[in-house]
C-alpha cells in the first residue's frame, strides 16, 4: 500500500464466485488513505481522505475496511456516484484533483475539502 512494503495478508477464495484466489489485507488501524470513487461512467469522480479502524472480514467483498471519514460523510451517504473505490495510503486528495483538471473530465469532488 506504500509501494515498498507488504502489509500482512490471507490467501482466500474470491468472495462472490468461491473460486480462485483473493487476498485479505490486514490494513494498519490508524493509517490515513486517499479514497477515489469513480461514476459507473467516469463522468465524476469523489475522494475523501479518511483513517483506517479497522480491517474486519464480513461476508462480503475480501477488500474489507472499516474507515472514518474526514469530511462530508453525509453527501458521499446521499449522493455517492459509483459502488467501487482505490484505495491508497497517504493523502493524494489535492494531486488527484490537479491531474484531474488538467485533463478537463471528469468533474472531481473532494469531500474532504475543508476538513
Amino acid at each position: 500500500m506504500n509501494g515498498k512494503d507488504y502489509e500482512p495478508a490471507d490467501i482466500m477464495t474470491h468472495y462472490e464466485s468461491d473460486c480462485g484466489a483473493a487476498t485479505k489485507v490486514h490494513y494498519t488501524k490508524g493509517q490515513t488513505v486517499t479514497v477515489i470513487v469513480p461514476a459507473l461512467d467516469c463522468s465524476k469522480w469523489q475522494g475523501f481522505r479518511g483513517k483506517i479502524l479497522d480491517s474486519p472480514s464480513r461476508p462480503a467483498c475480501r477488500s474489507q475496511m472499516d474507515l472514518q471519514v474526514e469530511g462530508n460523510w453525509r453527501r458521499l451517504v446521499t449522493d455517492q456516484v459509483g459502488f467501487h473505490a482505490q484505495v491508497v495510503y497517504g493523502d493524494y486528495l489535492r494531486e488527484v484533483g490537479y491531474a484531474l483538471k488538467k485533463l478537463a473530465r471528469p468533474a472531481w469532488e473532494n469531500l474532504s475539502e475543508g476538513a
